[in-house]
C-alpha cells in the first residue's frame, strides 16, 4: 500500500478538481474490462475508495452520501470481478470491505445504510 499514495496528488488547485480526479480515476477503473486492471490501478484502488469513504466534499445531504458509500462498493466489486477473471493480483482485502463499511457510517444515513 505505500506505493499508492504516490498516485494520489495532494496539489489540487480547488477541492472541485480533486473531486474531478476522484471521478476520473473511479470511472477508468470501474469501466475497464474485467481482467485488464494494470498494476498502477489496482495499487491505487484503495486509496481511491478511501477517498471516497472520508469524501471531504460531502455536503451531508443523503443523495451525495449515498453516492460516495455505493462508490466505494462499486470499487470493491471491481476488484472481485477483477480476481474471478483471473488476475492474481487482484485482491479485495478486509480492509477494503472495512472501507466500505466505513464509506457508509460517515453516510449519516444510520439503519437506511443497512438495506
Amino acid at each position: 500500500l505505500p506505493l499508492a499514495a504516490a498516485y494520489i496528488p495532494s496539489n489540487f488547485p480547488s477541492p472541485k478538481a480533486h473531486r474531478q480526479w476522484l471521478e476520473k480515476m473511479t470511472t477508468k477503473i470501474c469501466d475497464s474490462e474485467p481482467g485488464f486492471l494494470t498494476s498502477e490501478m489496482l495499487d491505487v484502488a484503495p486509496e481511491i475508495m478511501h477517498a471516497w469513504a472520508h469524501n471531504p466534499y460531502n455536503d451531508k445531504s443523503n443523495e451525495h452520501a449515498k453516492e460516495c458509500a455505493l462508490t466505494v462498493e462499486r470499487l470493491v466489486k471491481r476488484l472481485v470481478d477483477e480476481r474471478r477473471a483471473g488476475n492474481p493480483e487482484a485482491i479485495a482485502t478486509t480492509e477494503d470491505y472495512n472501507t466500505v463499511l466505513e464509506g457508509w457510517s460517515r453516510s449519516g444515513l444510520g439503519i437506511a445504510s443497512a438495506e
